[in-house]
């Protein structure tokens, strides 16, 4: 990774620390939050100048703040003759807390995850990118994808595993998009999902919550300001005829069954279409209704994509 983030990441959160310094004065935030955040800011000021070693910066950083804490038990500043200066009180410290000594770990620990999540979509966005032309292949004749255990689409890899184990969110969101005329590279979609979750949101597998919000941050970066989204707790009896639906729903009544995402659109012939609805085949599932399809599966989230009239929109006329 570059320097830029790390600099970024220091530069707000030195200025967190000055403002709970200055300006809070509860038993909370205060006491312990600042030293969270303390362990975290000299992860970043540190990878600032050296973005990549050491690599276990975050167990370094909290050995160090250990040892200084460690110091203050057995008053260290006044064994170094250092007592009388206000600075060295300060920064060395003079009361030893074993909360202290939590809340760095918890500091460090969150770099880590932070840098780690990073670490990893950074990583599959360019193994992502390389299998990106042969993974076409795994496209239906609608030009969707389907089958997301298919070679080579099932090597991609999503969070932590592969596309094939945990890919469906963002497979679902991808073909919702070429349905209605947005056609972002896979790829692209699943480093959305990565970067556009909290730090494991999508290490195992997308949350059909985020779904949305990813949804419109890629129109936004398409320019396709004439489409909406909208979230239910229901879908309708058919797919809306311009537009699709992205549904999430689990296997079957246990939890072990696992979830499963698909993108769902009406066909000419009036079927439903389910695309990416079984792990290996390499066509859409057709079905008399949405009804049909959840038979024996529990609706968990839909999200709605429709067209709709630019010229009519209110706020396109201020514009």
């Amino acid at each position: 990774m570059s320097r830029r983030p790390y600099l970024l990441a220091a530069a707000a959160l030195a200025a967190a620390i000055v403002l709970i310094a200055l300006f809070v004065r509860d038993d909370f935030i205060r006491p312990y939050g600042g030293d969270v955040l303390v362990t975290a800011f000299l992860c970043a000021a540190v990878r600032t100048v050296l973005p990549r070693r050491p690599r276990l910066l975050p167990l370094w950083v909290f050995l160090f703040a250990a040892a200084v804490e460690i110091g203050q038990f057995f008053g260290l500043v006044d064994r170094l003759g250092l007592g009388g200066i206000p600075f060295f009180r300060i920064a060395l410290g003079t009361t030893f807390s074993l909360a202290d000594l939590l809340c760095y770990a918890v500091g460090c620990a969150l770099f880590w995850a932070v840098e780690h999540r990073a670490r990893t979509a950074a990583a599959n966005l360019r193994h992502n990118r390389a299998l990106a032309d042969t993974a076409d292949a795994c496209r239906g004749p609608d030009g969707l994808c389907h089958g997301q255990r298919r070679e080579p689409l099932g090597t991609m890899r999503f969070g932590f595993f592969s596309v094939g184990r945990s890919g469906c969110g963002p497979i679902g969101i991808c073909n919702a998009l070429r349905l209605l005329g947005t056609d972002i590279p896979l790829p692209d979609v699943i480093a959305a999902c990565e970067w556009g979750t909290p730090i494991a949101g999508a290490a195992m597998g997308l949350s059909p919550l985020t779904i949305p919000a990813i949804t419109r941050r890629l129109l936004h970066r398409a320019d396709r300001h004439d489409l909406r989204v909208r979230s239910m707790l229901l879908p309708p009896e058919t797919p809306p005829a311009n537009g699709a639906l992205i549904l999430t729903h689990l296997n079957g009544k246990k939890l072990k069954d696992g979830a499963h995402t698909v993108a769902v659109y009406a066909a000419e012939d009036g079927t439903v279409c389910v695309a990416n609805a079984f792990n290996r085949s390499s066509a859409a599932m057709h079905c008399a209704s949405i009804e049909t399809y959840l038979r024996g599966r529990y609706m968990l989230y839909a999200v709605e994509l429709t067209r709709h009239n630019p010229k009519a929109d209110p706020a396109q006329k201020r514009d």
